[in-house]
């Protein structure tokens, strides 16, 4: 069984729309933040078998990530070689330039993924990825983050997070197969408004909050517009992803750590890009 995860409902709501009622699939929020998202995942591994329940034999993290790298931009979808965690002895008041540890994503799901974008007809960044703690608001530290390892022989981080590595370090002590894929929402020079934060729950929620601060429209109305676009390519993307992950006989049949060489990933199929956007268009919601 595949488990489909993000951290805010607005990241599943288009594939979750596109696909219908009675899909077969489970779909959660683990909410925002590394601490959280462990907790969430970390109990939907601990309640699938007491309960009798099948346990999932893969996990897809969709969400929204930040630009690091000027190359990047709203829109583009990131699968991450490698899920960096943000080391947690910085100088108070500065972030830390240094990883601690990292994680990757399995190999078996990486090359579904892949063949999914190709098919889907969307272009991918493989750069490594950075999970923190808080969001990353301002130019300068996204500036900071990007070129902090560019002298070691770390590749630099093109991407910011707040989920992947303590959702892939679960996963790996339970033995799921781990993937995150991800797509940009603000680019690297771009800032982000300090009250985004308190705007993550429902679209009720942030429209009362707007109506009470007017001056905070014109920027939301232009993230919103960001959003709709990184919601078309998620949906887009996870569409293709189910039906590679379901045509996968291996992974079925309770095999996670399997690579499926096999799948030629320039084979000739029926193009599926059409048909992911048309099925996308009508799903997103801001």
């Amino acid at each position: 069984m595949l488990t489909i995860v993000a951290s805010m409902e607005r990241e599943l709501s288009a594939l979750n729309q596109s696909l219908g009622p009675g899909h077969g699939l489970e779909f959660r929020v683990i909410g925002i933040g590394p601490d959280r998202a462990a907790g969430e995942v970390n109990a939907l591994f601990s309640t699938s078998a007491p309960l009798g329940h099948e346990s999932p034999r893969g996990v897809l993290l969709l969400g929204f990530a930040g630009a690091l790298s000027p190359d990047l931009h709203t829109g583009d979808l990131i699968l991450s070689s490698a899920y960096h965690r943000q080391a947690g002895d910085a100088i108070p008041g500065q972030r830390p330039l240094q990883p601690t540890s990292f994680m990757t994503p399995n190999p078996g799901m990486r090359r579904l993924a892949e063949n999914a974008a190709a098919i889907s007809g969307l272009a991918v960044s493989h750069g490594p990825s950075l999970t923190v703690d808080a969001l990353v608001r301002n130019p300068v530290e996204k500036r900071s983050l990007h070129q902090g390892l560019a002298a070691t022989s770390v590749n630099p981080f093109t991407s910011v997070n707040m989920e992947d590595y303590a959702v892939a370090a679960v996963a790996a002590r339970a033995g799921v197969a781990f993937l995150s894929a991800r797509v940009v929402l603000d680019t690297a020079e771009q800032q982000l408004p300090g009250y985004l934060t308190g705007l993550t729950g429902s679209g009720l929620q942030a429209v009362v909050s707007t109506g009470l601060r007017p001056w905070r429209i014109p920027g939301l109305l232009s993230l919103a517009g960001q959003m709709r676009r990184a919601q078309h390519t998620l949906c887009r993307f996870g569409l293709a992803f189910i039906k590679e992950f379901r045509e996968c006989e291996e992974f079925t049949s309770g095999n996670p750590t399997w690579d499926p060489q096999h799948k030629d990933l320039q084979r000739q199929e029926t193009p599926v890009s059409a048909q992911c956007s048309q099925e996308c268009s009508g799903a997103v919601t801001a």
